[in-house]
């Protein structure tokens, strides 16, 4: 998995990335495909961090089919778009929680722009395994 682009808001308790944007160009060399994130201390980064793992434990307690639960609510408002390996073709998930009490927009488009439609179960597979 690979975020594209990150919008966070509604998530008060967590001042310095209240209403952050941040996007994250592709890479055109094979090379390497990382980010990295550096800022003197206080200034944000383990808060954006620790905001991306809230996104993802709610999706999984949404959306993944065992141990799910009932009546999660989403811990802040949030815009990603990531893209996805899945049986060797890439996808690119875009959810938009815009409302706390709703569940997320959701838009799956393959490597061609072509929107792939799915149901809640089977959103599952466009979730990422592990978030490292």
């Amino acid at each position: 998995m690979k975020i594209k682009r990150i919008k966070i808001s509604g998530i008060p308790h967590k001042p310095l990335i209240e209403g952050l944007e941040l996007c994250f160009p592709e890479n055109t060399s094979d090379f390497l495909n990382a980010n990295c994130l550096i800022g003197v201390n206080g200034s944000g980064k383990s808060q954006f961090l620790e905001s991306i793992a809230d996104i993802f434990v709610y999706l999984d307690a949404v959306y993944r089919n065992h141990n799910k639960r009932r009546n999660v609510s989403t811990p802040f408002l949030f815009e990603i778009i990531y893209s996805i390996p899945l049986d060797g073709e890439k996808y690119f998930v875009e959810l938009i929680q815009e409302k706390k009490n709703k569940l997320p927009l959701i838009t799956i488009t393959d490597e061609n722009c072509k929107p792939i439609e799915v149901d809640d179960e089977e959103f599952e597979l466009y979730l990422p395994q592990k978030i490292i």
